[in-house]
């Protein structure tokens, strides 16, 4: 070996050991005390929201324990806001932000609680968000229906099929004809002249599955929804087929008029058929004589 070569080899040996000294109490620290490369990759995403840091788009180093989530950057103008969620920065608009309250209700399966948020968030300007509460209150069954029904005119296509979707799936566990016949004429209020023929067609099937004491009403007021000739007539048909009516009529008012009457009567006649509950119609017990606290009834 040369010299200058055993010169060079003992430099190098020299910069390698400061590099390990230098290392090795880093490498001691907890990981989330170490220094961040985290900045680099977000520099992008918040360049433009002029975070403050050092250089021009800089962020700031993300915080260093989990409890700092929430921590909020501000930038230098002060017009723009971020927040630390989940490992990474979001605007506070951002939908994993907006509904950070609602999921947290989905995870704690809290019903009242989830009802409430989407009351406030189902008509957010982000189709995200609203897309979020259609599931959640398709996660409620029954009783997210009635919001979910009033979300079916979206007006973002994609979320608007969504409800549809999740309002269906609803639709199909109801047992109770009472609710299912509510739920299909409030869904018919809600889409009124914006209804589609297919929808139309899938409201007309469902009343078809009902009695007629429920499915007639809900006729009658799709019939009053629509709008466009075609699907007038096609409700029209619908009633004439259902109808016992020896003459249903072709005009509308008329038809409407007869339609209810039949549903009136049926509802009638199944609540005179209903089996009389213990004790109900009879007179009431009178005491017997001489026996306190004892009674009879009259016969």
């Amino acid at each position: 070996m040369t010299k200058r070569t055993g010169v060079a080899v003992a430099c190098a040996a020299g910069v390698l050991a400061v590099a390990v000294v230098a290392w090795r109490p880093w490498a001691a620290r907890p990981a989330a005390e170490r220094p961040s490369a985290e900045p680099a990759a977000n520099a992008a995403a918040n360049a433009a929201a002029g975070l403050p840091g050092k250089g021009a788009g800089a962020v700031p180093a993300p915080p260093t324990r989990a409890g700092e989530t929430g921590r909020v950057a501000v930038s230098r103008d002060g017009t723009n806001r971020l927040v630390w969620v989940d490992g990474r920065w979001l605007h506070p608009e951002d939908s994993a932000i907006v509904t950070t309250a609602l999921d947290a209700a989905l995870d704690d399966d809290d019903a009242d609680k989830i009802l409430a948020e989407a009351a406030r968030l189902k008509q957010h300007a982000d189709p995200e968000v609203r897309s979020r509460v259609a599931f959640a209150l398709s996660w409620l069954g029954m009783r997210g229906l009635p919001d979910l029904t009033s979300m079916l005119t979206d007006p973002d296509p994609d979320v608007a099929a969504e409800v549809l979707d999740h309002w269906k799936s609803s639709l199909s566990e109801i047992e109770s004809e009472p609710d299912k016949a509510a739920l299909l004429g409030a869904a018919a209020e809600v889409l009124g002249s914006d209804m589609s023929d297919e929808m139309l067609f899938d409201l007309v099937m469902e009343c078809s599955m009902l009695e007629n004491e429920y499915a007639l009403p809900q006729l009658v007021t799709l019939l009053g929804s629509v709008t466009k000739p075609e699907q007038k007539q096609e409700v029209i048909d619908a009633l004439h087929t259902a109808m016992e009516h020896e003459n249903p009529s072709d005009n509308e008012e008329v038809l409407r008029q007869q339609a209810l009457e039949e549903a009136a009567n049926l509802a009638r006649e199944n609540q005179a058929a209903q089996p009389a509950a213990p004790g109900e119609g009879m007179p009431p017990a009178q005491p017997v004589q001489g026996l306190p606290g004892l009674s009879r009834r009259n016969h």
